[in-house]
């Protein structure tokens, strides 16, 4: 929960309203917004940053795009990955966190954090299935080159 003038919100309300703030063009509240999440929600916070520099990229606010991803990729990068009750949890989220983060880097040009993102994804996704194959996800995944 996020304490703003006296009420507390969920993390999901602080997220409609910081998205709702990028749709609308204001960026930089909809960042303030986000990065005064609780470090303790990662998992939305790293949600939302990728979806800003969606929106973000969407309104030809390109320059903003690396460094929002970047952000985001740390974020996410939060996301508990050791042995505890929610592991499984947080692994699958940190998985579809990380190969989200990918896809948008991937969109908007950002090849080599979309590797990044990528192969770190792939590498929880494998301690998740055993018998999890690298090259049959690899092959299904293409980054542009240019």
């Amino acid at each position: 929960m996020r304490e703003i003038d006296g009420a507390a919100y969920s993390a999901e309300a602080v997220q409609a309203a910081a998205l709702a703030l990028a749709i609308g063009g204001d960026v930089q509240t909809a960042l303030a917004i986000t990065r005064s999440m609780p470090k303790s929600e990662p998992v939305e916070q790293a949600r939302t940053l990728q979806a800003i520099a969606t929106i973000a990229g969407e309104l030809g606010e390109t320059d903003q795009v690396q460094s929002l991803l970047q952000e985001a990729f740390a974020a996410a990068n939060a996301i508990p990955n050791q042995d505890g009750d929610n592991d499984y949890y947080q692994r699958v989220s940190k998985v579809e966190r990380l190969s989200e983060i990918a896809f948008v880097a991937n969109e908007f040009g950002e090849t080599s954090l979309a590797q990044t993102a990528l192969k770190e994804a792939l590498t929880i996704a494998k301690t998740l299935q055993p018998g999890f194959r690298e090259d049959s996800a690899s092959r299904q995944i293409a980054f542009d080159e240019t």
